[in-house]
């Protein structure tokens, strides 16, 4: 028996969804592929959303859209605006949604863009994956041997992977954001699991051979997150370094966020 079987599970929230025409957000990684596959075997009509900043092509929107023309999905493409004055307002925004963190705001801005232009009800999309395969360069140095705490650790919070923020931008849109890999049958299907079982003989191995009808006919990237890929999205974020936002002179982009938690901007 395939174990996990992260097939059944993603086809099952599938299953679940009553509306034909649904979106992806999807970057052309492994995950969101996963969901792409699942959503063509279940005949959804499917529309692939995927952000890039307005001045810039990142590595994965070439990707998803490269993946959304060879399975024949219709691709909408998200230009974030990289004008100071919208990224003000968007951040603020944020906040009132439940951003806390940088990287809720790293990760919750493209996500806004996507929610504000999707006219499909449902989105899906692979957030909280990575937390089942310890692939962080923390992970990886402190729990690679004791994979199950740092899954237990990091699923303890509700808002992992941003996954209530999304929440409350989707209803705020009326809109759903579902998230297959952070439902609770997803989390005990890799209960139990070791980080060799899942991520050998390649990274994220267990999702390859969930689909491996898929996978074997395609080559995809070694996995990169948002913050460390070449999105340039918080690149963006800290020209507010250099805004009247900065009041007090800070280096790093997380005290404009501590700001604007303390609701002084």
């Amino acid at each position: 028996m395939l174990k996990p079987n992260i097939k059944k599970i993603i086809d099952k929230s599938i299953d679940n969804i009553k509306e034909k025409n649904i979106a992806i957000a999807f970057s052309g990684g492994i995950d969101s592929l996963s969901i792409l596959f699942s959503c063509l075997e279940k005949n959804k009509n499917i529309t692939c959303y995927s952000f890039t900043l307005d001045n810039y092509v990142s590595t994965d929107f070439s990707q998803a859209r490269k993946f959304a023309n060879k399975y024949g999905v219709k691709f909408i493409p998200i230009f974030l605006p990289t004008d100071v004055n919208m990224l003000k307002k968007d951040l603020k925004f944020l906040r009132t949604m439940g951003a806390e963190k940088k990287v809720d705001y790293t990760c919750g801005y493209p996500m806004l863009y996507i929610y504000r232009t999707m006219q499909e009800k449902i989105l899906i999309s692979g957030l909280g994956a990575d937390g089942h395969f310890c692939i962080s360069k923390r992970g990886m140095i402190h729990f690679k041997d004791d994979i199950q705490t740092f899954r237990d650790n990091l699923f303890a919070n509700k808002n992992y992977a941003q996954k209530e923020l999304n929440k409350n931008i989707a209803k705020y849109y009326g809109k759903e954001s579902l998230t297959p890999y952070l439902n609770q049958e997803m989390l005990e299907e890799f209960r139990g699991t070791t980080w060799s079982e899942i991520n050998k003989p390649k990274q994220k191995y267990a999702t390859l051979k969930s689909y491996k009808n898929y996978f074997q006919k395609i080559k995809v990237r070694k996995h990169t997150n948002l913050q460390l890929g070449d999105s340039r999205i918080e690149e963006n974020l800290k020209q507010l370094l250099k805004t009247d936002w900065n009041k007090n002179n800070y280096k790093s982009i997380t005290g404009v966020f501590n700001s604007i938690n303390r609701g002084d901007l």
